[in-house]
């Protein structure tokens, strides 16, 4: 039976677009309709929808869409059976900057997404989607580690052959771009609703040898960079998890001469010692033979100075250091030593991490009076802050100065150690 009034194919409505996206789409296809506000169109003799509309979902289901920054797609029948409806919409809040960009999704749309979407996310809050249920969705863009969904293919319904949905961020420019690619996509699923190619001037079929040529040059390009861009992904990740492990084991590791008080920083002091250089005897089972109390943390000795001895007392602060503790290594460790060994140490050092919990970067010089520091310098010894021993570690460790010259610079140093100033 003919058909009389028939407009030839593909028939576009386009709705809520920016008037000159529309007229930029409408010279793009034989029958194209801007529908104003308020007007009713019969949607049953149209085969496609492009929106910048809120509800992507709204119109006759035979319709495909392609929906620019839509909060809601077509309610989907829940799977339990229970009856009812999911209703998707992209609610989920997130501040990820992050971007991912699945591998199967083709080299056309992945140079696309890249230049018209990723390109222009910020950082700060964006909308996901969320309550997708069980539909067979093909994602083409995700967000953060969560990997949240931001671009995606929709099937509308359940039903075999259903017409799809490409739902693309509020960010994305050059709707023509994808008006393009979204047509060829649907010339291979339903090459008689949308016949032939919009670009077809453009394409390879209809270009001179010399054009086919340069666009086999671009096609081969487009397809390196994605895989360049893929390898750098990969590689980006394994550095990354690299750095999270570091990061973990400088937080049991060296790192606790910033954060750590008590056994772990003595720990840590003893470690970074032995590291310059130095010989390092706990002391932790020496105590005074007449009241028992515990005496010096450390003993510390130069294996190229024999006879060269250091007391050590170690103390950790979440506030400033203590003046009153200044003195405690002068007293009962030093008196036992002397009896011990029948002389005075070369030195004693009390070694602080105070203010532990405040960035090193920040805190404040502890004990910043040196007259409250005259009993350590009378003994020939010195206030040592632990982020200095830190700072002279990592400075060994990268080749920037030796041991040998830590060495020398700790065991002159008088009244406050500064390694800033060795």
């Amino acid at each position: 039976m003919p058909v009389y009034n028939s407009q030839p194919r593909p028939r576009v409505l386009l709705e809520a677009l920016p008037p000159e996206v529309a007229e930029e789409l409408t010279a793009l296809v034989p029958t194209a309709h801007i529908v104003k506000e308020g007007e009713e169109v019969h949607e049953a003799e149209y085969d496609l929808l492009v929106t910048c509309s809120s509800d992507a979902g709204r119109r006759s289901e035979h319709m495909h869409v392609l929906s620019f920054g839509p909060k809601y797609l077509d309610a989907w029948p829940r799977d339990s059976g229970t009856g009812g409806y999911v209703h998707p919409e992209r609610n989920n809040r997130t501040l990820a900057s992050e971007v991912h960009i699945p591998p199967t999704v083709d080299t056309e749309a992945r140079a696309l997404l890249e230049q018209t979407v990723v390109a222009n996310i910020t950082v700060g809050e964006k909308f996901t989607w969320s309550r997708l249920g069980s539909r067979e969705t093909t994602s083409l863009l995700e967000l953060g580690k969560e990997r949240y969904l931001y671009a995606l293919l929709w099937p509308r319904t359940r039903k075999e052959g259903s017409a799809m949905s490409l739902v693309l961020p509020p960010e994305t420019t050059n709707h023509r771009a994808w008006f393009v690619w979204f047509l060829r996509l649907l010339n291979k699923i339903d090459p008689d609703t949308f016949p032939g190619d919009p670009n077809w001037t453009l394409s390879p079929e209809w270009s001179t040898a010399e054009t086919l040529v340069v666009h086999d040059q671009l096609t081969k390009v487009h397809e390196k960079r994605s895989k360049l861009l893929a390898e750098l992904d990969e590689r980006e990740k394994a550095v990354a998890s690299k750095l999270e492990d570091a990061r973990a084991a400088d937080k049991v590791g060296f790192q606790r001469l910033l954060t750590a008080d008590g056994d772990e920083l003595e720990s840590a002091v003893q470690e970074v010692l032995t590291e310059i250089g130095f010989t390092v005897q706990n002391m932790d089972g020496h105590h005074d033979h007449v009241t028992k109390a515990k005496l010096e943390d450390l003993r510390v000795s130069d294996p190229e100075d024999p006879d060269w001895i250091a007391l050590v007392e170690i103390k950790g602060y979440m506030k400033g250091a203590r003046t009153n503790d200044v003195a405690q290594i002068l007293g009962r460790p030093m008196r036992a030593y002397i009896l011990e060994a029948g002389r005075e140490p070369s030195t004693v050092w009390h070694i602080v991490n105070h203010e532990r919990a405040v960035d090193p970067s920040t805190r404040n010089d502890a004990v910043p009076n040196d007259l409250d520091l005259e009993g350590i310098t009378d003994a020939g010894g010195a206030l040592i802050e632990s982020r200095q021993l830190f700072l002279a570690l990592r400075d060994l460790q990268s080749g920037n100065i030796d041991a040998a010259t830590i060495r020398h610079s700790l065991k002159n140093a008088r009244t406050r150690w500064d390694y800033r100033k060795a």
